[in-house]
Protein backbone atom coordinates (compact mmCIF):
# COMPACT_ATOMS: atom_id res chain seq x y z
CA UNK A 1 0.00 0.00 0.00
CA UNK A 2 1.59 3.28 -1.18
CA UNK A 3 0.28 6.67 -0.07
CA UNK A 4 0.22 9.66 -2.39
CA UNK A 5 -0.88 13.12 -1.27
CA UNK A 6 -2.96 15.68 -3.14
CA UNK A 7 -1.02 18.72 -4.39
CA UNK A 8 2.29 17.04 -3.59
CA UNK A 9 4.74 15.70 -6.19
CA UNK A 10 5.05 11.93 -6.26
CA UNK A 11 8.37 10.80 -4.81
CA UNK A 12 10.63 9.85 -7.73
CA UNK A 13 12.53 7.46 -5.45
CA UNK A 14 9.60 5.07 -5.30
CA UNK A 15 10.56 1.65 -6.70
CA UNK A 16 7.45 1.64 -8.84
CA UNK A 17 7.67 5.32 -9.85
CA UNK A 18 8.53 4.54 -13.50
CA UNK A 19 5.57 2.14 -13.82
CA UNK A 20 3.20 4.59 -12.11
CA UNK A 21 4.37 7.54 -14.23
CA UNK A 22 4.03 5.56 -17.47
CA UNK A 23 0.54 4.38 -16.54
CA UNK A 24 -0.68 7.89 -15.76
CA UNK A 25 0.81 9.40 -18.92
CA UNK A 26 -0.54 6.65 -21.18
CA UNK A 27 -4.06 6.79 -19.73
CA UNK A 28 -5.78 10.00 -20.80
CA UNK A 29 -8.70 9.29 -18.48
CA UNK A 30 -6.35 10.02 -15.55
CA UNK A 31 -5.02 13.33 -16.87
CA UNK A 32 -7.77 15.48 -15.27
CA UNK A 33 -6.65 14.21 -11.86
CA UNK A 34 -2.89 14.77 -12.18
CA UNK A 35 -0.57 17.64 -13.06
CA UNK A 36 2.08 16.36 -15.46
CA UNK A 37 5.04 18.69 -16.11
CA UNK A 38 8.83 18.73 -16.26
CA UNK A 39 9.01 18.67 -12.44
CA UNK A 40 7.19 15.38 -12.26
CA UNK A 41 3.63 14.20 -11.53
CA UNK A 42 1.39 15.66 -8.82
CA UNK A 43 -2.17 14.60 -7.83
CA UNK A 44 -4.66 17.48 -8.06
CA UNK A 45 -7.36 18.27 -5.52
CA UNK A 46 -8.85 14.78 -5.73
CA UNK A 47 -8.72 11.72 -3.50
CA UNK A 48 -8.99 8.12 -4.64
CA UNK A 49 -7.04 4.93 -5.21
CA UNK A 50 -5.45 3.03 -8.06
CA UNK A 51 -4.20 -0.52 -8.56
CA UNK A 52 -1.39 -0.92 -11.06
CA UNK A 53 0.33 -4.26 -11.52
CA UNK A 54 -0.86 -5.51 -8.10
CA UNK A 55 0.38 -2.38 -6.35
CA UNK A 56 -2.17 -0.22 -4.48
CA UNK A 57 -1.83 3.58 -4.52
CA UNK A 58 -3.99 5.71 -2.22
CA UNK A 59 -4.32 9.41 -2.98
CA UNK A 60 -5.35 10.89 0.36
CA UNK A 61 -5.57 14.33 1.99
CA UNK A 62 -2.59 15.31 4.11
CA UNK A 63 -4.18 16.32 7.41
CA UNK A 64 -1.51 14.92 9.72
CA UNK A 65 1.87 13.26 9.37
CA UNK A 66 0.34 9.82 10.11
CA UNK A 67 -0.53 7.82 6.98
CA UNK A 68 -3.13 5.62 8.68
CA UNK A 69 -4.92 8.60 10.19
CA UNK A 70 -4.99 10.33 6.81
CA UNK A 71 -6.33 7.12 5.25
CA UNK A 72 -9.14 6.99 7.81
CA UNK A 73 -9.96 10.61 7.03
CA UNK A 74 -10.21 9.65 3.35
CA UNK A 75 -12.53 6.76 4.18
CA UNK A 76 -14.76 9.02 6.28
CA UNK A 77 -14.93 11.39 3.31
CA UNK A 78 -16.15 8.53 1.11
CA UNK A 79 -18.67 7.44 3.71
CA UNK A 80 -20.14 10.93 3.94
CA UNK A 81 -20.10 11.70 0.22
CA UNK A 82 -21.63 8.43 -0.95
CA UNK A 83 -23.60 7.39 2.16
CA UNK A 84 -21.51 4.22 2.52
CA UNK A 85 -22.35 2.03 5.49
CA UNK A 86 -18.91 1.24 6.94
CA UNK A 87 -18.28 0.67 10.64
CA UNK A 88 -15.26 1.09 12.91
CA UNK A 89 -14.27 -2.55 12.54
CA UNK A 90 -14.23 -1.99 8.78
CA UNK A 91 -11.77 0.85 9.24
CA UNK A 92 -9.59 -1.40 11.35
CA UNK A 93 -9.49 -3.85 8.46
CA UNK A 94 -8.22 -1.11 6.18
CA UNK A 95 -5.08 -1.01 8.33
CA UNK A 96 -4.68 -4.79 8.24
CA UNK A 97 -1.71 -5.83 6.13
CA UNK A 98 -3.63 -8.69 4.55
CA UNK A 99 -6.82 -6.81 3.72
CA UNK A 100 -7.20 -3.36 2.23
CA UNK A 101 -10.00 -0.95 1.46
CA UNK A 102 -10.86 -2.61 -1.86
CA UNK A 103 -12.10 -5.65 0.01
CA UNK A 104 -14.34 -3.49 2.17
CA UNK A 105 -16.09 -2.14 -0.91
CA UNK A 106 -16.19 -5.61 -2.45
CA UNK A 107 -17.91 -6.81 0.73
CA UNK A 108 -20.48 -4.01 0.47
CA UNK A 109 -21.07 -4.87 -3.18
CA UNK A 110 -21.39 -8.59 -2.42
CA UNK A 111 -23.94 -7.89 0.33
CA UNK A 112 -26.02 -5.80 -2.07
CA UNK A 113 -25.66 -8.47 -4.75
CA UNK A 114 -26.82 -11.14 -2.31
CA UNK A 115 -29.94 -9.08 -1.56
CA UNK A 116 -30.69 -9.06 -5.28
CA UNK A 117 -30.16 -12.83 -5.49
CA UNK A 118 -32.74 -13.30 -2.75
CA UNK A 119 -35.39 -11.84 -5.02
CA UNK A 120 -35.77 -15.14 -6.84
CA UNK A 121 -32.43 -16.61 -7.91
CA UNK A 122 -31.37 -19.94 -6.46
CA UNK A 123 -27.83 -19.44 -5.20
CA UNK A 124 -25.11 -21.10 -3.24
CA UNK A 125 -22.45 -19.14 -1.36
CA UNK A 126 -19.18 -20.81 -0.54
CA UNK A 127 -17.00 -19.14 2.10
CA UNK A 128 -13.33 -19.54 1.24
CA UNK A 129 -11.90 -17.28 3.97
CA UNK A 130 -13.46 -15.07 6.61
CA UNK A 131 -11.76 -12.36 8.70
CA UNK A 132 -13.94 -9.93 10.64
CA UNK A 133 -16.02 -8.02 8.08
CA UNK A 134 -13.88 -9.05 5.13
CA UNK A 135 -14.99 -12.08 3.14
CA UNK A 136 -13.23 -13.88 0.33
CA UNK A 137 -15.49 -16.19 -1.63
CA UNK A 138 -17.49 -16.77 -4.77
CA UNK A 139 -21.10 -17.01 -5.79
CA UNK A 140 -22.38 -20.00 -7.72
CA UNK A 141 -25.61 -19.11 -9.47
CA UNK A 142 -27.53 -22.13 -10.63
CA UNK A 143 -29.54 -21.78 -13.80
CA UNK A 144 -32.63 -23.64 -12.56
CA UNK A 145 -34.88 -20.61 -12.20
CA UNK A 146 -38.41 -21.43 -11.13
CA UNK A 147 -40.45 -19.32 -13.53
CA UNK A 148 -43.88 -20.87 -13.08
CA UNK A 149 -45.96 -23.96 -12.53
CA UNK A 150 -48.82 -25.75 -14.19
CA UNK A 151 -52.30 -25.37 -12.71
CA UNK A 152 -55.23 -27.13 -14.34
CA UNK A 153 -53.22 -27.58 -17.52
CA UNK A 154 -52.16 -23.93 -17.78
CA UNK A 155 -48.73 -22.48 -17.08
CA UNK A 156 -48.82 -19.79 -14.39
CA UNK A 157 -45.87 -17.38 -14.23
CA UNK A 158 -44.85 -16.53 -10.67
CA UNK A 159 -42.54 -14.23 -8.74
CA UNK A 160 -42.47 -16.12 -5.45
CA UNK A 161 -43.05 -19.61 -4.10
CA UNK A 162 -43.91 -20.29 -0.45
CA UNK A 163 -43.70 -23.94 0.60
CA UNK A 164 -45.49 -25.03 3.78
CA UNK A 165 -44.21 -28.42 4.93
CA UNK A 166 -45.84 -28.53 8.38
CA UNK A 167 -44.60 -30.23 11.55
CA UNK A 168 -44.72 -33.74 12.98
CA UNK A 169 -44.29 -34.48 16.71
CA UNK A 170 -41.17 -36.42 17.70
CA UNK A 171 -42.68 -39.13 19.89
CA UNK A 172 -40.11 -41.92 19.46
CA UNK A 173 -39.13 -41.89 23.16
CA UNK A 174 -42.80 -41.81 24.25
CA UNK A 175 -43.61 -44.77 22.05
CA UNK A 176 -40.75 -46.74 23.57
CA UNK A 177 -42.25 -45.94 26.99
CA UNK A 178 -45.63 -47.24 25.76
CA UNK A 179 -47.35 -43.90 26.37
CA UNK A 180 -50.77 -43.31 24.83
CA UNK A 181 -50.83 -41.16 21.69
CA UNK A 182 -53.53 -38.67 20.73
CA UNK A 183 -55.59 -38.67 17.53
CA UNK A 184 -53.26 -36.08 15.94
CA UNK A 185 -50.05 -38.03 16.63
CA UNK A 186 -48.90 -36.13 19.71
CA UNK A 187 -48.57 -37.44 23.25
CA UNK A 188 -51.92 -37.52 25.02
CA UNK A 189 -51.88 -35.58 28.32
CA UNK A 190 -54.48 -34.36 30.80
CA UNK A 191 -54.93 -30.80 32.08
CA UNK A 192 -51.96 -31.28 34.45
CA UNK A 193 -49.85 -32.56 31.49
CA UNK A 194 -49.72 -36.05 32.99
CA UNK A 195 -49.42 -38.87 30.43
CA UNK A 196 -51.02 -42.31 30.49
CA UNK A 197 -48.20 -43.26 32.85
CA UNK A 198 -48.96 -41.41 36.15
CA UNK A 199 -45.23 -41.04 36.82
CA UNK A 200 -44.47 -39.28 33.52
CA UNK A 201 -45.36 -35.70 32.56
CA UNK A 202 -44.85 -34.35 29.03
CA UNK A 203 -44.55 -30.85 27.58
CA UNK A 204 -43.56 -29.14 24.34
CA UNK A 205 -43.95 -29.75 20.63
CA UNK A 206 -44.50 -33.50 21.05
CA UNK A 207 -47.78 -33.11 23.01
CA UNK A 208 -51.35 -32.27 22.11
CA UNK A 209 -53.22 -29.36 23.72
CA UNK A 210 -56.87 -28.36 24.08
CA UNK A 211 -58.03 -25.73 21.58
CA UNK A 212 -59.92 -22.92 23.34
CA UNK A 213 -62.35 -22.42 20.44
CA UNK A 214 -63.28 -26.05 19.76
CA UNK A 215 -62.56 -27.43 23.24
CA UNK A 216 -61.00 -30.41 21.45
CA UNK A 217 -57.44 -31.78 21.26
CA UNK A 218 -55.20 -29.92 18.82
CA UNK A 219 -51.54 -29.90 17.82
CA UNK A 220 -49.78 -26.51 18.12
CA UNK A 221 -45.96 -26.65 18.02
CA UNK A 222 -45.46 -23.07 19.22
CA UNK A 223 -42.56 -21.96 21.44
CA UNK A 224 -44.66 -19.85 23.83
CA UNK A 225 -46.99 -22.78 24.47
CA UNK A 226 -44.05 -25.15 25.04
CA UNK A 227 -42.56 -22.65 27.50
CA UNK A 228 -45.81 -22.48 29.47
CA UNK A 229 -46.17 -26.26 29.40
CA UNK A 230 -42.63 -26.72 30.67
CA UNK A 231 -43.35 -24.68 33.80
CA UNK A 232 -46.66 -26.46 34.41
CA UNK A 233 -45.31 -29.98 33.84
CA UNK A 234 -42.21 -29.33 35.93
CA UNK A 235 -44.22 -27.95 38.85
CA UNK A 236 -46.67 -30.86 38.77
CA UNK A 237 -43.90 -33.44 38.53
CA UNK A 238 -42.54 -31.89 41.73
CA UNK A 239 -45.91 -32.28 43.49
CA UNK A 240 -47.86 -29.13 42.59
CA UNK A 241 -51.38 -29.06 41.17
CA UNK A 242 -51.25 -26.58 38.29
CA UNK A 243 -53.67 -26.63 35.37
CA UNK A 244 -52.81 -26.04 31.69
CA UNK A 245 -55.73 -24.04 30.31
CA UNK A 246 -57.05 -24.39 26.72
CA UNK A 247 -54.96 -22.57 24.10
CA UNK A 248 -55.79 -19.95 21.48
CA UNK A 249 -53.58 -20.49 18.42
CA UNK A 250 -51.72 -17.25 17.64
CA UNK A 251 -49.04 -17.43 14.93
CA UNK A 252 -47.28 -15.10 12.50
CA UNK A 253 -44.87 -15.28 9.58
CA UNK A 254 -42.67 -12.56 8.08
CA UNK A 255 -42.89 -12.24 4.28
CA UNK A 256 -40.23 -9.77 3.09
CA UNK A 257 -41.16 -6.45 4.77
CA UNK A 258 -44.71 -7.57 5.61
CA UNK A 259 -46.19 -9.84 8.27
CA UNK A 260 -49.10 -12.28 8.15
CA UNK A 261 -50.83 -13.31 11.36
CA UNK A 262 -53.47 -15.95 12.07
CA UNK A 263 -55.28 -16.31 15.40
CA UNK A 264 -57.93 -18.82 16.44
CA UNK A 265 -59.58 -20.87 13.68
CA UNK A 266 -59.54 -20.36 9.92
CA UNK A 267 -62.71 -20.33 7.79
CA UNK A 268 -62.05 -23.89 6.57
CA UNK A 269 -61.52 -25.13 10.12
CA UNK A 270 -64.78 -23.54 11.27
CA UNK A 271 -66.64 -25.07 8.30
CA UNK A 272 -65.31 -28.54 9.14
CA UNK A 273 -66.69 -28.13 12.66
CA UNK A 274 -70.14 -27.45 11.14
CA UNK A 275 -70.40 -24.14 12.99
CA UNK A 276 -72.54 -21.30 11.72
CA UNK A 277 -70.19 -18.51 10.70
CA UNK A 278 -69.92 -15.11 9.10
CA UNK A 279 -66.91 -12.94 8.34
CA UNK A 280 -66.05 -9.27 7.94
CA UNK A 281 -62.96 -7.79 6.33
CA UNK A 282 -61.47 -4.37 5.74
CA UNK A 283 -58.44 -2.61 4.29
CA UNK A 284 -57.20 0.65 5.79
CA UNK A 285 -53.92 2.41 6.66
CA UNK A 286 -51.69 1.49 9.60
CA UNK A 287 -51.19 5.17 10.45
CA UNK A 288 -52.40 8.53 9.17
CA UNK A 289 -52.13 8.28 5.38
CA UNK A 290 -49.91 11.34 4.84
CA UNK A 291 -47.35 10.20 7.44
CA UNK A 292 -44.01 8.66 6.34
CA UNK A 293 -44.11 4.87 6.40
CA UNK A 294 -47.88 4.71 6.06
CA UNK A 295 -49.07 1.57 4.28
CA UNK A 296 -52.23 -0.46 3.83
CA UNK A 297 -53.17 -3.22 6.25
CA UNK A 298 -55.75 -5.98 5.76
CA UNK A 299 -57.87 -7.66 8.40
CA UNK A 300 -60.52 -10.39 8.49
CA UNK A 301 -62.55 -11.66 11.45
CA UNK A 302 -64.64 -14.87 11.51
CA UNK A 303 -67.43 -14.90 14.08
CA UNK A 304 -70.62 -16.60 15.23
CA UNK A 305 -73.54 -14.52 13.85
CA UNK A 306 -75.77 -15.51 16.80
CA UNK A 307 -73.45 -14.74 19.71
CA UNK A 308 -70.96 -12.44 17.90
CA UNK A 309 -68.15 -14.42 19.58
CA UNK A 310 -64.99 -14.56 17.48
CA UNK A 311 -63.82 -17.86 15.98
CA UNK A 312 -60.62 -16.47 14.51
CA UNK A 313 -58.96 -13.71 12.49
CA UNK A 314 -56.12 -13.01 10.08
CA UNK A 315 -54.16 -9.86 9.29
CA UNK A 316 -51.59 -8.80 6.70
CA UNK A 317 -49.49 -5.66 7.02
CA UNK A 318 -46.44 -4.44 8.92
CA UNK A 319 -45.48 -5.02 12.56
CA UNK A 320 -48.79 -3.64 13.84
CA UNK A 321 -50.63 -6.84 12.84
CA UNK A 322 -48.89 -8.71 15.69
CA UNK A 323 -50.71 -6.44 18.13
CA UNK A 324 -54.02 -6.92 16.32
CA UNK A 325 -53.67 -10.70 16.62
CA UNK A 326 -52.84 -10.44 20.34
CA UNK A 327 -55.97 -8.35 20.98
CA UNK A 328 -58.17 -10.85 19.12
CA UNK A 329 -56.54 -13.69 21.08
CA UNK A 330 -57.55 -11.93 24.30
CA UNK A 331 -61.12 -11.54 23.02
CA UNK A 332 -61.32 -15.26 22.18
CA UNK A 333 -59.72 -16.38 25.45
CA UNK A 334 -62.15 -14.29 27.52
CA UNK A 335 -65.20 -14.86 25.30
CA UNK A 336 -65.65 -11.16 24.55
CA UNK A 337 -68.10 -10.31 21.77
CA UNK A 338 -66.56 -8.98 18.56
CA UNK A 339 -68.95 -6.03 18.78
CA UNK A 340 -66.88 -4.71 21.68
CA UNK A 341 -64.08 -3.86 19.25
CA UNK A 342 -66.21 -0.93 18.05
CA UNK A 343 -66.41 0.39 21.63
CA UNK A 344 -62.71 0.02 22.43
CA UNK A 345 -60.69 3.24 22.84
CA UNK A 346 -57.71 2.80 20.53
CA UNK A 347 -54.68 5.07 20.65
CA UNK A 348 -54.40 7.88 18.10
CA UNK A 349 -50.91 9.23 17.44
CA UNK A 350 -50.61 10.44 13.78
CA UNK A 351 -46.96 9.35 13.21
CA UNK A 352 -47.62 5.98 14.85
CA UNK A 353 -51.29 5.03 14.60
CA UNK A 354 -54.36 5.75 12.43
CA UNK A 355 -57.31 8.00 13.20
CA UNK A 356 -59.62 4.98 12.98
CA UNK A 357 -58.12 1.63 13.98
CA UNK A 358 -58.62 -1.38 11.71
CA UNK A 359 -60.06 -3.37 14.62
CA UNK A 360 -62.59 -0.61 15.27
CA UNK A 361 -63.73 -0.80 11.63
CA UNK A 362 -64.13 -4.59 11.86
CA UNK A 363 -65.99 -4.27 15.16
CA UNK A 364 -68.45 -1.82 13.63
CA UNK A 365 -69.14 -4.22 10.78
CA UNK A 366 -69.86 -7.00 13.25
CA UNK A 367 -72.17 -4.69 15.24
CA UNK A 368 -74.03 -3.74 12.08
CA UNK A 369 -74.81 -7.41 11.39
CA UNK A 370 -78.33 -7.43 12.78
CA UNK A 371 -80.56 -10.26 11.60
Amino acid sequence: MIFLYENENINTELESYTILKSHIINNKSLHPYFDINFKGIKPKNYCGFLTIENENYFIIPKITNENNQNLNTFIYMLMYAYDINLKHEDLMNAENKEHHIYELFIRLFSDALLDEFKRGVFKQYITMQENLKVLRGKYIIEENYLKGFKLEGRLKEIDLVLVSIGFAPNTSLALKANLEMGALGGIKVDSRLKTSDPNIFAAGDNTEVINKVTNRPDYMPIATIAHQQGHTAGANAAGAFEIMKPIVKNIAVKIFDRTFTSVGLTSSEVSKMKYNLKSVSAITYNKVKVMPGSSKVFGKIIYNPDTKLIFGASFFGKEEVIGYADIISTFIQNRISGEQLSETSFNYTPPRSPFINLLSILGRKIAEDRK
